[in-house]
């Protein structure tokens, strides 16, 4: 029985043999550089990209906190006023 070491071996080689005139054909070059996209993908590229899909969530986030806030501030003041004494929920 043969090792799959030995029939990936024969495979490749049955591979290159008939491949051996395969060229790239007029203009591949250029088909190619043409399909990349022009400038180099860095960090900051990235970063925009992640933060186009991270920013709106973290604006909805924080107005609630700021709803949230607003209305504990108002319950708390209204406490204060009253002299009473209450159980604050949070």
């Amino acid at each position: 029985m043969t090792e799959p070491r030995e029939e990936l071996d024969d495979s490749l080689e049955r591979l290159g043999r008939a491949t051996e005139g395969v060229v790239a054909g007029p203009a591949f070059s250029e088909r190619v550089m043409a399909a990349l996209p022009l400038g180099p993908a860095g960090v900051w590229t990235e970063l925009g990209l992640a933060a186009r899909r991270v920013i709106p969530a973290l604006l909805f986030v924080s107005a609630v906190a700021l709803v949230w806030a607003f209305v504990s501030e108002r319950k708390s003041d209204e406490l204060v006023a009253s002299a009473e004494t209450a159980e604050l929920e949070w």
